[in-house]
């Protein structure tokens, strides 16, 4: 894999990757602030958006430059479409708080969400830590 491309794909996963802890921080709002469940569903929505938009460039980036065909990429892009999937289970989650008008929250959701922005913080670190990896490997 070039150089270049390793690092358009891991600032397009790290991009992606900012996004969920994004989602997740503002989904952990939900605990203190329920009552502001519309707005801050809204606002996890359009971190969505995003998410969407640095998902699409880089399906686009890959296709452009036949990285589909690289094993090691496809890797890369598995991981980036693994956390857009987790984006858009929290923005569901999100609005499935304004759906069914929840108004206030069990403990066990309460972990729950807790539990998604911990791990959101952890995903975040591994692809800090695989960026080393690679970038070691490659020179």
């Amino acid at each position: 894999m070039k150089a270049s491309d390793r690092d358009s794909i891991y600032n397009s996963i790290v991009s992606s990757c900012d996004t969920l802890c994004k989602s997740a921080n503002l989904l952990c709002e939900l605990i203190d602030s329920i009552e502001d469940r519309d707005n801050i569903s809204k606002r996890i929505s359009a971190f969505e958006d995003e998410a969407d938009n640095i998902f699409h460039d880089a399906r686009f980036y890959f296709g452009t430059n036949k990285l589909f065909e690289e094993r090691d990429t496809t890797r890369f892009f598995n991981i980036m479409e693994s956390v857009e999937c987790v984006i858009d289970s929290v923005d569901e989650l999100a609005r499935d708080f304004c759906r069914y008008n929840i108004t206030e929250m069990k403990e066990n959701a309460i972990s729950l969400i807790i539990n998604i922005e911990r791990a959101s913080d952890e995903v975040m670190q591994l692809v800090v830590a695989l960026n080393k990896s690679t970038n070691r490997s490659v020179h």
